[in-house]
């Protein structure tokens, strides 16, 4: 713990190339924090998110019940663990794939800069992501292509409007996170539904790409 404080002293603060940080990135004393902490967790609140452990993101019981049994470990410390309901976090999915597959797309194709943000812009990346994506295309992993080419589509049939959509129900799920986060500290759910899959290069093109972005669930 210490360390990771020391690290996150180090790295941790506004960069103003960073266009992620529009609204600042405020900092604390991490490795006094950390000195001074004490060794338990009396006053914490600790949100379990229902939806989050729910079968409708395919959660696997066997890290569910792992995940359960840490929380148990921090009630012992004097965590204050309760449930807790955000509905919309199952528009967590749909949000990132709306947004992803046209936003990825043009950012790929378009040098890898983004546009209109305010950071600094990499020149000589636009030139090699271009000539890469030209002469390496076929190297994509299958998400990657297949991103590609639904991005493509997305873009050229509906001119952006599964983007848009995606945006405005973005600002939904936000707003609903934010008010569980007003009851508790921290809201706590397994990061991957799912146990690690066996290595099997014989399935269909259709499962890779299903079991890559099946673990994303919870964290898209």
């Amino acid at each position: 713990t210490a360390d990771a404080a020391r690290l996150l002293q180090v790295v941790a603060g506004q960069h103003e190339s960073d266009p992620r940080q529009m609204g600042g990135a405020p900092t604390q004393e991490y490795v006094r924090l950390v000195d001074e902490a004490p060794d338990d967790l009396r006053g914490v609140r600790i949100g379990l998110v229902q939806e989050g452990f729910s079968a409708q993101v395919g959660m696997d019981e066997r890290n569910a019940d792992a995940v359960r049994g840490a929380v148990e470990r921090l009630r012992a410390l004097g965590a204050d663990v309760r449930e807790v309901s955000v509905p919309s976090h199952f528009l967590g999915g749909l949000c990132a794939f709306g947004s992803f597959f046209e936003s990825m797309t043009t950012l790929t194709l378009a040098g890898g800069n983004g546009h209109f943000h305010k950071g600094d812009y990499w020149e000589e990346l636009a030139i090699a992501l271009n000539q890469g994506v030209k002469s390496f295309g076929d190297n994509f992993s299958r998400q990657m292509k297949l991103t590609l080419i639904f991005g493509t589509h997305l873009a050229q049939r509906y001119s952006g409007m599964y983007y848009a959509k995606a945006q405005n129900l973005r600002r939904v799920a936000r707003a609903d996170h934010d008010r569980a986060l007003g009851e508790v500290d921290v809201l706590l759910m397994p990061t991957t539904p799912g146990q690690p899959h066996a290595h099997d290069p014989g399935l269909p093109i259709s499962t890779h790409v299903q079991r890559g972005w099946a673990t994303l669930t919870n964290t898209a």
